[in-house]
């Protein structure tokens, strides 16, 4: 329907309701409803020319949609439908509709999609009464189904048309069978959709608010992220360097080459992405606590003031520089694992430190040993 709405704009939607005297088995009074209906939907200066004969099987009408003809409206409907006031303003409604998009110049991909939208157009316009009334008919001892949509879809269109348009339900049940009444009473649309411009002033404020939330969550975390790339990025490239110094120097220079090794920053350099994906991760209940833990250096950070609509945040730490992104919905007991896993690491790196020193001191003994004895 929202297609049909941005092809065909109507100033007004009216639901059509055909003449109380309106008689399928009078070509005139056929005729005469046909430009009523050609009127309805902005169709002014077109004679309609109805006839009843045999038609194709499996068809219940045709329009000649001549564009060199500017004056007339040729719709042929199958004979045996002649009579039956509901199979016929169905029949009318769609074909003149086919009309109406061809004026517009649309086209559907395919036959089948072309003659649905030509349903649907039909309802959009006001002529859904017809449709519902006439879709499905018993008519001399028989049962016909005329359209390319099941009821229920024709139903919901024309609920839909008018709810949206603030038509009461007095205007659109009048004149429909009960059957349908009862059918459209079983419909929810949104799931009920109160008609009114504030309705859609609500929905559109909510969804500025929205994006404007998911915008600026976005721009935090691509903030955070650029932040950890550049730091990754530096602090790999001095790593490659330093490691280029160790390879070079050891044998000449292997004290020299422990010491660059053991160097804090230079520690701090090779666990980089490590931390980094810890600063990604961060789990911290800090909306009960505000206060949150640096994933690199394990401070803790007083957190003054957080919305309640954000999921996550970005933090740089006035300690250590670096910036790392905190999750917002986490359970409550995580908030001390960076502490935890900070001091782990730091004992881990102690011991490291201790037995890297002695052996520093063993090979220190070893050459003053050699040089006493060449000595």
């Amino acid at each position: 329907m929202a297609v049909l709405e941005s092809i065909v704009a109507f100033q007004e939607y009216k639901i059509y309701d055909p003449s109380a005297d309106f008689c399928s088995s009078d070509v005139i009074s056929v005729q005469k409803e046909a430009s009523k209906m050609l009127q309805h939907i902005g169709l002014m200066g077109y004679l309609p020319v109805i006839s009843f004969s045999t038609v194709k099987e499996g068809t219940a009408g045709h329009i000649e949609l001549d564009r060199k003809d500017k004056s007339n409206i040729f719709i042929n409907i199958s004979s045996e439908y002649k009579g039956c006031n509901p199979a016929v303003l169905c029949i009318m409604a769609h074909e003149i509709c086919h009309k109406l998009l061809d004026a517009t110049g649309f086209t559907g991909e395919s036959i089948e999609e072309n003659e649905v939208f030509t349903d649907l157009a039909a309802v959009y316009s006001g002529f859904g009464k017809l449709i519902l009334n006439g879709n499905h008919v018993e008519w001399n001892s028989k049962s016909f189904n005329i359209g390319y949509l099941d009821n229920s879809n024709y139903a919901y269109s024309y609920l839909l048309m008018a709810i949206t348009h603030s038509i009461s339900p007095e205007v659109f049940n009048r004149g429909l069978s009960d059957v349908t009444i009862v059918a459209l009473s079983k419909i929810q649309i949104f799931p009920v959709l109160p008609a009114s411009a504030r309705l859609f002033d609500d929905i559109i404020i909510k969804r500025k608010k929205e994006y404007g939330d998911l915008l600026r969550d976005i721009f935090l975390v691509n903030d955070g992220l650029q932040e950890i790339k550049t730091t990754i990025k530096n602090k790999l490239t001095k790593l490659d360097l330093a490691i280029g110094v160790i390879s070079q120097d050891f044998y000449l220079k292997p004290l020299s080459a422990y010491a660059i090794l053991l160097e804090p920053d230079m520690k701090e350099k090779a666990s980089v992405l490590q931390n980094v994906r810890g600063a990604i991760t961060t789990k911290s209940d800090v909306r009960q606590t505000n206060c949150a833990f640096c994933p690199f250096c394990g401070k803790e950070l007083a957190l003054s003031s957080i919305k309640d609509n954000l999921e996550f945040i970005s933090i740089k730490c006035p300690s250590c520089n670096n910036r790392f992104i905190l999750s917002m919905s986490v359970p409550r007991n995580n908030q001390t694992e960076p502490s935890r896993q900070k001091k782990n690491s730091f004992l881990s790196n102690n011991k490291e430190l201790f037995i890297l020193f002695t052996l520093l001191l063993i090979v220190a003994l070893l050459t003053i040993i050699t040089f006493l004895c060449y000595r």
